[in-house]
C-alpha cells in the first residue's frame, strides 16, 4: 500500500467488512465518539448508498445521539451544537481529502488479490481517522463532561445497559447456530454494499471465515463492558474533582490510549481478535468475482464523487465566511 498522509494518529476498530471490505468502529471511545466516528469514517454508508446523504445529516444525527445519551439540559444545548458545527467544519476541510485518497487507492487494490499486510494497512488508516476525530473533539468533550450532573451520569449508565441488553440478545444467545447466523447477517449486509450480491457458495465460505470472530464474542463483550465502566468512572471523576479543562483533556487522552495500546495480556488478546477480523476480511475480498470487483470499483467511485462534492461545498461555504472576517 502506498504511503499517504493520514494526519494525527487515532482509533477505529474493524469487525466486519463495511467499507472497502474494511470495518467500522468497534473500540468505542465513549458513546459520543461512536456517533462522530461513525459519521467521519463513513459508517453512514451502511444505511444509505451515498456519502452525501449520510454526511449532510451528520450534525443533526450527532446532536440527536448525544442528547439521547446525556439527556442534555438547556444550558448544554447551544455549546453542544456549536461544538458539532466546529467539528464538521474541521472534518470537511482536513479529513475528507484523506478519505478521498484512501478510497481512490482502495479502488485499485480491491481489483487484485488482497494480502494481510494490505488489509491491516486499511485497518490502520481507519483507526487513524477515528483517533483524529477523537483528538479534535477532546476539548469540547471535556467541556461537556465538566457540565454534566450526577443524573446525567446515571442516564449514560442506563443507556449503556440498554445497549448491552440488545448486544447480548443479538450476539450472545445460548444457541451457537443463532449466534453465528446473527454475525453472518451483519457481515453480509455490509459486504453487499461494497460488492453486490453473493452466491450461496460464497456465503458459506464467509460463514466458515467468521467462526473465529463469533468464538471471540464473549471476550469482545467483556472488553466492551470494561471500556464502558472506564468511561463511567471518567465522568464520575470529572464530576467529583471538577478539574480544569486541560486536565480533563489529559484524562481523555489516557482513556483513549489505554484501549488503543492495551498492555500485557489484554493487548495480546486484542491482536488475536484483530487477526481473526483481518482473515475474515481477506476471505471476503479474495473470493469475489470480476463482476463483484467491478461493483466495488463503481461503488467506491460514487463515494469518491460524493466526497469531492462535499469538499467543494465546504470550500464554497468557507469563502463568504472568510470575506466577513
Amino acid at each position: 500500500m502506498k504511503n499517504f498522509s493520514m494526519g494525527p494518529t487515532p482509533q477505529l476498530n474493524p469487525s466486519n467488512g463495511r467499507i472497502v471490505a474494511i470495518a467500522p468502529l468497534q473500540g468505542r471511545l465513549g458513546r459520543w465518539l461512536v456517533v462522530l466516528a461513525a459519521v467521519v469514517s463513513l459508517a453512514c454508508l451502511q444505511a444509505c448508498s451515498t456519502v452525501k446523504v449520510g454526511y449532510s445529516q451528520g450534525a443533526r444525527l450527532t446532536y440527536w445521539w448525544i442528547d439521547g445519551q446525556f439527556d442534555l439540559q438547556d444550558a448544554q444545548t447551544g455549546p453542544t451544537r456549536e461544538a458539532i458545527t466546529r467539528f464538521f467544519a474541521w472534518h470537511r476541510q482536513d479529513q475528507l481529502p484523506r478519505v478521498a485518497a484512501l478510497l481512490r487507492h482502495a479502488q485499485d487494490e480491491l481489483q487484485q488479490p488482497m494480502t494481510a499486510q494490505q488489509m491491516r494497512a486499511y485497518q490502520d488508516a481507519f483507526q487513524q481517522f477515528g483517533r483524529a476525530a477523537f483528538d479534535q473533539a477532546k476539548p469540547d468533550i471535556a467541556r461537556l463532561l465538566l457540565s454534566t450532573t450526577p443524573a446525567q451520569l446515571a442516564h449514560v449508565q442506563k443507556k449503556q445497559a440498554e445497549s448491552n441488553e440488545k448486544y447480548q440478545r443479538r450476539y450472545l444467545g445460548s444457541d451457537a447456530k443463532e449466534r453465528l447466523q446473527a454475525r453472518l447477517k451483519k457481515v453480509m449486509e455490509d459486504a453487499r454494499i461494497v460488492y453486490g450480491n453473493f452466491s450461496s457458495e460464497q456465503e458459506e465460505a464467509i460463514r466458515t471465515a467468521i467462526a473465529p470472530m463469533v468464538d471471540s464474542t464473549p471476550a469482545r463483550y467483556e472488553e466492551r463492558i470494561a471500556r464502558q465502566q472506564a468511561w463511567l468512572a471518567l465522568i464520575a471523576r470529572v464530576q467529583q474533582a471538577r478539574p480544569d479543562e486541560t486536565t480533563v483533556v489529559q484524562w481523555l487522552t489516557a482513556y483513549a490510549d489505554q484501549w488503543q495500546q492495551a498492555p500485557g495480556e489484554r493487548g495480546v488478546q486484542q491482536r488475536l481478535r484483530r487477526e481473526a477480523d483481518t482473515a475474515m476480511l481477506i476471505t471476503i475480498a479474495n473470493l469475489t468475482t470480476p463482476r463483484q470487483k467491478q461493483h466495488a470499483r463503481e461503488r467506491l467511485q460514487g463515494w469518491i464523487n460524493d466526497v469531492r462534492d462535499l469538499m467543494r461545498e465546504g470550500e464554497a461555504g468557507a469563502a463568504p465566511q472568510a470575506q466577513n472576517n
